[in-house]
């Protein structure tokens, strides 16, 4: 890490807010009582608490609608129940998804995905004014920047992210494999944890309101790019290239390559005869194109018997009889 970037910071005299994330209904964390002993997702989300918990993290899960009138006031009064320190820190990463294209789209659609976003960013941000936080982050999807079906509403976040590998032992629903799947078609592959928390150290200390975060999936040499919006950033594999003998990087820096050309067609023997008729556009109105003297091998020079030359393609004869001629 280069000496010009300020990670992000933390205080352990402060709180830190995170909407969203934790992949169970807005009910919140039932009781032990009443938790299914197959839901992955819930048992996931208490081991992951569990571990913060053991690192000396206070880690409490509030259930509240951040989209809903007056949320800002319910969140407040929470965390003031919570007597926990001033939150110096929001990441609103919270949102729903309706998967449909703009055709198929209804307003009231439209408004039930933005209203976790817009409106729940707009109650936070009445709980806490500028310059009450060290940083506030609104979390959004990349779909769509590269088109993924479903995404039209999620085009007015500040940080963009392509999906994160799971945590080990963790399980992917069918929604998160469909649009890794997707993402990959356009381009997009899927980022460690540490690359992701190594990005946002980056990007913490840029002056910026708007940052998309992806890594793009590498192609091959000659692969058609998947998506325009990656055209600088996708990289390539290396080509791999069949040369015998020696390596170049062996060859000694005064080395010489002599390279040479020759050519035979109906314009004539010679590189010179064949651009004089390019430049002179002698086409002409001919039925045909034939080369002259196609019969005046030499077999005894390219030490070949007459039987031998006589059942060798004209091409092969010409082509030996070229290839001379260029070295």
């Amino acid at each position: 890490m280069t000496s010009d970037i300020q990670p992000l910071q933390f205080s352990s005299k402060g709180a830190y807010l995170i909407t969203g994330g934790t992949r169970v209904s807005r009910c919140g964390l039932p009781p032990a009582s009443e938790r299914e002993a197959n839901d992955v997702d819930l048992n996931n989300l208490i081991s992951r608490i569990a571990e913060l918990k053991a690192l000396g993290v206070n880690v409490r899960v509030l259930s509240i609608d951040a989209s809903k009138a007056g949320a800002d006031s319910t969140l407040r009064h929470a965390i003031d129940e919570l007597d926990l320190p001033p939150v110096k820190g929001v990441l609103h990463a919270a949102g729903i998804a309706k998967y449909h294209s703009i055709l198929r789209c209804i307003l009231s659609e439209v408004a039930d995905v933005l209203a976790t976003k817009v409106i729940g960013g707009l109650n936070l941000d009445t709980l806490f004014p500028p310059g009450t936080l060290d940083f506030f982050y609104l979390v959004s999807s990349v779909g769509k920047l590269v088109g993924f079906e479903g995404q039209l509403s999620y085009a007015a976040q500040t940080l963009s992210w392509r999906v994160w590998q799971l945590i080990e032992g963790s399980r992917s629903n069918l929604a998160t494999r469909i649009i890794t799947k997707g993402m990959q078609y356009r381009g997009l592959a899927t980022m460690s944890i540490e690359e992701a928390f190594a990005a946002w150290d980056r990007f913490a200390s840029l002056e910026t309101d708007h940052v998309v975060v992806v890594r793009a999936l590498e192609l091959e040499v000659d692969e058609p790019l998947r998506h325009p919006v990656l055209k600088y950033i996708t990289p390539r594999k290396q080509a791999t290239h069949n040369i015998t003998g020696s390596s170049f990087s062996n060859y000694p820096e005064d080395a010489i390559a002599i390279v040479d050309l020759a050519c035979r067609t109906a314009a004539g023997d010679t590189t010179e005869d064949f651009w004089q008729t390019l430049r002179q556009g002698k086409a002409g109105k001919m039925w045909g194109n034939f080369m002259s003297d196609v019969e005046s091998f030499d077999h005894q020079f390219f030490k070949k018997s007459k039987r031998e030359a006589a059942a060798l393609d004209p091409h092969q004869r010409i082509m030996l009889e070229t290839t001379y001629k260029a070295v």
